[in-house]
């Protein structure tokens, strides 16, 4: 089974550098629409069984322009939403990082609980619960696609390769990139990490 994790495209929050989290109305931004198209010849391929989205508008605008005319569904799955940022939701990041959390947020996020919001930690059990449970329910042969936010990527990645929470923010996720974990009887390898679309992507998901 390989599952292949991908951050939504460069979205108006991105773009004006603001932590979006699950406020309404985030849309990508014409830079995002490109992004988003160069996943398409990932899909044209055929090998994927499901495709599943955190149900964002940015994730789900990812992944229909990203599947193009491809017959697959979407499924949304609400394991994969956004971390619950609570009322830093729409707040600058440069206004953020002056504030104590965040030096917590990225060198102990074990401890660390947003304001009216969830904590990290619970959003990693979320996201690895969720991911736990598409393996259970797919094929040992199966392709699948998680379209989804950096922070549960990077989440979902740490557990795999049993790094520890407290380093998960040393994980670069960037827009549409491509991440593969390749499950092989019991064992599991992050085959790529951070990846464009191109054909040595298209090789090491198309591979046994």
């Amino acid at each position: 089974m390989k599952i292949i994790l991908i951050r939504h495209a460069e979205s108006t929050a991105n773009a004006d550098q603001i932590l979006a989290g699950r406020l309404p109305g985030i849309e990508l931004t014409e830079n995002g629409h490109k992004q988003a198209k160069s996943l398409t010849s990932l899909f044209s391929t055929g090998l994927f069984a499901a495709i599943y989205s955190s149900p964002m508008q940015r994730c789900m605008q990812t992944a229909q322009i990203a599947l193009d005319s491809q017959s697959l569904n979407i499924i949304e799955n609400d394991f994969f939403l956004e971390v619950d940022y609570g009322s830093w939701s729409g707040e600058k990041i440069s206004t953020l990082a002056n504030d104590p959390l965040w030096s917590i947020v990225q060198k102990k996020p074990s401890n660390a609980k947003f304001p009216d919001g969830e904590s990290l930690l619970n959003m990693s059990q979320r996201a690895n619960k969720g991911f736990e449970s598409i393996i259970q329910s797919h094929k040992s042969t199966d392709v699948i696609a998680i379209f989804s936010h950096a922070d549960i990527i990077k989440a979902i990645i740490s557990h795999q390769i049993g790094n520890d929470f407290n380093n998960y923010q040393k994980l670069m996720i960037d827009n549409a990139k491509v991440n593969i974990l390749h499950f092989k009887e019991s064992e599991m390898a992050l085959a790529g990490m951070n990846l464009p679309v191109s054909d040595f992507t298209l090789s090491l998901i198309g591979k046994e």
